[in-house]
C-alpha cells in the first residue's frame, strides 16, 4: 500500500543523494507526478486517492502539505527556512532519519518506480523545469482549466518497448567480435595521442573586433635597448 508520508522521506533522501533539496512545490509536485504515473499503467487509479485541483502552481491538494508536515512532525525530515520566488516564506528540506530509504521505490510498480527517479533525476533542483513540465506535458493538466478538478483517467499509457531477443553466437562470430573489439581499441588509443601538427591560427570575427580595439587605444611607446638572452 502506498505511503505518501514514506515517499516523501524517499523523494527527499533521493533529492539529497544528488546534491539537492526539495521545497514543498517541488515535493506537492513529485507526488502529483507519482499519482500520474500510476494512472497511466492503471486505468486511471491514482496511489494517494486524493482529489487533485488546478490551483496553487499547478496540481494542488491540501493533503499533500499536510504528508510534508507530518514527516516533519516524526523527524524524517528537517526542513530550513528559505525565502523563494515562489514563496516569501519556505523551507529547504533534508532527509533527517538515521535510516536510508533508498530501496523504498522498488515497492511501487516498476513503471512508476523509474520515471519518479527521473523526474527527480531532472528537477530536483529546477522549479521552473519542473512547473513547466506539469503545466504542458501531463495530460490532467493540459485538459484542465484553473479551479477544475483534474482528471487522472485521461492519462495516456506508456508505450513500452518490446525487448529484443539475441540470438546466441557461435564460436566464429565471437572471434570476430574480440578481433573488432582490439582493433577499436587501437584505434582508441591511437586518438588518444597528442597531435604533432601545430594548430594554425584562427581569424574570425572576434579576431578582428580585437584587432579594431587595439587600433583605438594609443600607441605604445617605443622603446630602444638590447635584450640578453644569455643564462
Amino acid at each position: 500500500m502506498f505511503d505518501p508520508v514514506e515517499f516523501v522521506e524517499w523523494a527527499v533522501w533521493y533529492a539529497n543523494e544528488r546534491d539537492a533539496k526539495l521545497t514543498p512545490i517541488r515535493i506537492v509536485k513529485f507526488l502529483y507526478l507519482a499519482d500520474l504515473y500510476h494512472a497511466r499503467i492503471a486505468e486511471g487509479r491514482i496511489l494517494t486517492g486524493w482529489k487533485w485541483t488546478f490551483v496553487h502552481y499547478g496540481p494542488f491538494c491540501l493533503e499533500s502539505l499536510q504528508v510534508i508536515d507530518k514527516a516533519e512532525a516524526l523527524g524524517l525530515i528537517e526542513g530550513i527556512p528559505y525565502r523563494s520566488k515562489f514563496d516569501k516564506d519556505t523551507k529547504l528540506y533534508s532527509h533527517a532519519a538515521e535510516d536510508k530509504p533508498e530501496d523504498y521505490p522498488e515497492t511501487l510498480p516498476a513503471y512508476v518506480s523509474a520515471e519518479i527517479k527521473r523526474a527527480i533525476d531532472l528537477w530536483a533542483d529546477d522549479t521552473y523545469g519542473l512547473l513547466y513540465h506539469v503545466y504542458l506535458e501531463t495530460e490532467p493538466m493540459v485538459a484542465a482549466k484553473p479551479r477544475d478538478p483534474l482528471d487522472f483517467t485521461i492519462s495516456e499509457k506508456p508505450t513500452l518497448e518490446k525487448a529484443l531477443k539475441m540470438k546466441p553466437l557461435s564460436q566464429k562470430n565471437k572471434r570476430r567480435g574480440k578481433e573488432l573489439l582490439s582493433k577499436m581499441r587501437q584505434l582508441q588509443e591511437q586518438s588518444l595521442q597528442p597531435s604533432q601538427k601545430s594548430l594554425e591560427p584562427i581569424y574570425d570575427s572576434a579576431f578582428f573586433k580585437a584587432l579594431e580595439a587595439l587600433d583605438e587605444q594609443e600607441a605604445t611607446p617605443e622603446i630602444n635597448g638590447i635584450l640578453n638572452l644569455k643564462p
